[in-house]
């Protein structure tokens, strides 16, 4: 006959415990010192640890920690507060701390941005008169007169006088107003190519230029006091005067035939009382060209190149 093994008591089933207030909680922790102390001959030791604090005080069920039942048993849980400190706000301390920093940054950050915008200034001037270079280069070397856009560029252009430090005689011609006298006044491109091509030994020919890639802003002629400019020097002159020291027979047969274009752009220009200045800006463009020089039309003070 076959006996099964008896199985003994079954497990008692754990009801999960419902939650309790702290006076519940407290009669609870009573009650298991004394049962402990029934139980235990010699007496008991009572240790209050983390689980047991937060399986009687309710820590499961979102309840408070009573003060007094710190970690180990002694001191006030959580440094005297009565929240831990994942659970607490910024003191005041912290916030003027966090602000301190911030304004620091904030200074730095302040300090530096118009140190930023002079250098995107100046690269900004740069790239301006380095595409203008090239255009008023080839529109001379090809004798342009067609570019009639170019003259509500040109302020004026001055011809014949010298510029150190202001503007001394020379004569005028403006793009401006007609009746500006006693300025000449021009507003073709046939005009401005013209007379920058003027032939000249040292002083060369002046001419007050808003930037052609420039801003629409800046390209009419109500916004020309205010907007920025600079001043063109074009010196055009024989290759006899460049080159001195070649041979002189050499000199006179390349003389007629081939000359030294040299245009330097100053910026920006400003005027005050004493006159027309221009500031530390400064680039240089030099080629040589290849051709006769020409009046268009006869006895006119028009040059142009022609290949």
């Amino acid at each position: 006959m076959l006996v099964r093994p008896d199985p003994g008591p079954l497990p008692r089933e754990r009801t999960p415990r419902k939650p309790c207030s702290r006076p519940a909680a407290l009669n609870l922790v009573a009650a298991e010192v004394m049962r402990r102390k029934e139980l235990s001959p010699t007496g008991i030791r009572l240790v209050t640890s983390a689980a047991t604090n937060r399986r009687f005080m309710g820590r499961e069920n979102s309840l408070p920690r009573r003060a007094g039942f710190g970690a180990g048993g002694a001191g006030p849980p959580h440094g005297g507060y009565s929240t831990p400190r994942q659970a607490r706000a910024f003191t005041m301390v912290e916030i003027a701390i966090c602000l301190a920093i911030i304004g620091f940054a904030l200074v730095a950050i302040i300090g530096i941005l118009p140190a930023g915008l002079q250098v995107q200034k100046d690269n900004r001037e740069d790239t301006l008169i380095g595409q203008d270079g090239e255009y008023f280069m080839e529109a001379i070397r090809s004798g342009a007169a067609g570019l009639d856009n170019l003259a509500s560029n040109v302020d004026a252009i001055i011809v014949g006088g010298t510029w150190d430090q202001g503007l001394v005689g020379g004569t005028w011609y403006q793009t401006t107003n007609q009746n500006a006298a006693p300025s000449i006044f021009i507003n073709t491109c046939h005009d401005v190519i013209g007379l920058l091509t003027t032939p000249s030994d040292f002083n060369g020919v002046f001419a007050i230029v808003r930037p052609l890639g420039g801003s629409a802003a800046e390209s009419g002629t109500s916004a020309r006091d205010f907007a920025f400019r600079y001043r063109l020097t074009v010196q055009q002159t024989n290759f006899i005067y460049s080159a001195p020291e070649l041979d002189t027979n050499i000199n006179s047969v390349v003389s007629t035939n081939l000359h030294d274009l040299r245009l330097e752009f100053r910026w920006p220009i400003h005027v005050d009382a004493s006159g027309m200045h221009v500031g530390n800006g400064r680039q240089v463009f030099r080629a040589l060209v290849s051709g006769t020089l020409f009046n268009d039309p006869p006895n006119s003070p028009y040059y142009f190149f022609r290949p």
